[in-house]
């Protein structure tokens, strides 16, 4: 993981107070604007993107709690959830909720518990603070995911929002989620890939753009998890949501005036997403 790039990322003045003002305290992840994408005209300054933004991610985070129901029993005796990047920590909040709601709608009070990694100091300073705030039970670990410190196989699901593909080292990753996964347990995960038909020079220029090593068509992702014995089950692409959502990071950054570091760093994504697709993904480990 490019660890030193993501902590400088996360401790800088201005993106700190960039994302906790046009963000809010809950989600960080790319949105999903299926539905309202004909009615917004980004270069329109009347629109309120920041409101439509917020919508966007957490419309993206009703779908992920959606595939997790599909997948998951969270009433089930002894289930363990790990949050592979943390971020502010609304998914796990609201995975709580499901779980708390879950069971007492069957009666158990058995044990549960939550797991957050997230590298970010100032991200888990916000997330401890708010599931103070709502009572919500989740441990946080303010350190890398690729190192935790779970027993093998003692995990039942893995999630994650847009964070593997900044991952230097994917086999380090596949080992660690390999490691710990029970047996017919799933990740349920959302990323961004390279595009199939990009060549070895679009991939030099997204990597470029957005500082990162390298980046993975997702083909290339799927074929090192079966060598992990991890498989695909299922998949929701949302290509032209990605494309709108760095797009309306960017006007928002340019409408109110932010510093051209930001701006830029919106615009390389812009500019990198017209290489790249993202989706929602569920993997099982099989044995």
């Amino acid at each position: 993981m490019d660890t030193e790039q993501i902590l400088n990322h996360y401790r800088d003045p201005e993106f700190v107070e960039f994302y906790k003002t046009f963000f809010g305290e809950k989600f960080m992840n790319i949105g999903i604007y299926k539905g309202s994408i004909e009615s917004l005209e980004i270069d329109n300054e009347e629109i309120n993107k920041t409101a439509f933004l917020q919508k966007a991610m957490s419309k993206k985070n009703d779908l992920l709690l959606f595939f997790i129901k599909n997948y998951v029993n969270t009433s089930h005796v002894g289930v363990n959830i790990l949050e592979m990047g943390g971020g502010m920590g609304e998914t796990m909040r609201n995975i709580f909720k499901l779980v708390k709601n879950s069971r007492t709608e069957y009666g158990k009070s058995s044990e549960y518990a939550l797991y957050s990694y997230e590298l970010s100091e100032e991200n888990c300073s916000v997330n401890n603070l708010l599931n103070f705030e709502e009572d919500i039970r989740v441990k946080i670990y303010n350190r890398d995911f690729l190192n935790t410190l779970f027993k093998d196989e003692s995990i039942n699901l893995i999630i994650s929002e847009d964070t593997f593909h900044q991952v230097s080292n994917k086999n380090v990753l596949f080992n660690e989620i390999k490691r710990i996964l029970s047996v017919n347990g799933h990740i349920i995960m959302s990323d961004l890939f390279l595009n199939e038909d990009c060549s070895d020079e679009d991939r030099k220029n997204v990597s470029k753009l957005l500082n990162i090593n390298s980046i993975l068509k997702q083909s290339e992702f799927v074929l090192l998890a079966n060598t992990f014995n991890i498989e695909l089950c299922n998949s929701l692409y949302y290509r032209k949501d990605l494309c709108i959502h760095f797009n309306v990071c960017y006007h928002i950054a340019k409408e109110n005036e932010q510093s051209e570091k930001i701006i830029n760093y919106f615009k390389n994504w812009v500019d990198a997403s017209k290489y790249l697709t993202a989706g929602i993904f569920v993997f099982k480990k099989i044995y």
